[in-house]
């Protein structure tokens, strides 16, 4: 995709110039919040979503303050500035929103940049396919009747214990995006955050902190590797709804630390290394000490 679709620019006025009493830090990376969206009934993308009304159900509306509670208790007012991104996709945009407001009840700095695109497509959700192998868009009736279709067959096709998303990962719902196509473009995400740490953090005075909202697919690719294959879609296991993944990621370098906050990996806190130019995880975990 030629647009990261993120205004890199923006953080560039971000200056300690403009703000009192901070003391000029070299920050030794930035931090991303990985956010899954909170419960729903998928509205969306099965039908049924009028406007003005959050596809979110009480319980994801939960989730998703539980989850920004946990992403505050890590954060420091003084010297962080938070940019909250997510899927275009309704129930991350909403999700997003929820937890934009609990921080900034709280009293974080939540920036905000006309010129910040803060949909990302390149973490929406897994594409779905019309008989030419044309993506459907979102707004197209065929997308509803798509997955609709898609719910109905599932049924048929479902091994025993076998989840959805469990199907889609083993490649057998043939009129979607392939997980691999997920996980590439997962991964061109990573690459763009790891520029915005090379390339923007150095210039700035603030400790960047990004909030992203996304999907179980497009987090499993990460947590696949770092676990092992021990945790992920493929597993049984993967990315809850709510969930938080923290990734700590280098001005230098190519380690990227990451920690489940809402559960734990063995051991608790990992690295992988991230060949950001091949788009490639190049290494095992380990234990940080």
């Amino acid at each position: 995709m030629k647009n990261p679709n993120f205004n890199n620019e923006g953080y560039e006025s971000l200056k300690v110039s403009e703000v009192e009493n901070i003391t000029k830090v070299e920050w030794e990376n930035i931090k991303i919040f990985r956010v899954r969206h909170g419960d729903t009934l998928y509205k969306e993308q099965l039908g049924g979503l009028s406007e003005g009304v959050i596809d979110l159900t009480e319980k994801g509306i939960q989730q998703l303050e539980d989850a920004a509670d946990k992403i505050a208790e890590r954060l420091d007012k003084k010297t962080d500035v938070i940019s909250i991104i997510s899927s275009p996709r309704q129930r991350t945009k909403d999700s997003a929103g929820i937890i934009k407001r609990v921080l900034t009840e709280r009293g974080f700095s939540v920036w905000e940049d006309p010129k910040a695109r803060v949909e990302q497509d390149r973490i929406r959700s897994t594409d779905l396919f019309n008989s030419d192998d044309e993506v459907i868009h979102v707004s197209d009736p065929e997308y509803v009747e798509g997955w609709s279709k898609i719910a109905t067959d599932m049924s048929q096709k479902l091994q025993p214990g076998e989840t959805g998303v469990q199907l889609w990962k083993r490649g057998a719902i043939p009129s979607t995006e392939k997980a691999e196509d997920v996980s590439n473009r997962s991964r061109d995400q990573l690459t763009f955050l790891t520029r915005i740490a090379r390339q923007i953090q150095p210039k700035l005075d603030k400790h960047i902190i990004i909030v992203q909202v996304e999907h179980e697919e497009t987090m499993d690719d990460l947590l696949e590797f770092a676990s092992e294959g021990k945790l992920g879609i493929a597993a049984g296991n993967g990315v809850e709804k709510g969930e938080v993944i923290e990734l700590d990621i280098p001005v230098k370098g190519n380690d990227i630390v990451v920690t489940p906050i809402s559960r734990g990996l063995e051991p608790t806190t990992v690295t992988v290394e991230f060949d950001h130019l091949k788009r490639k995880f190049r290494s095992k975990k380990h234990e940080i000490e």
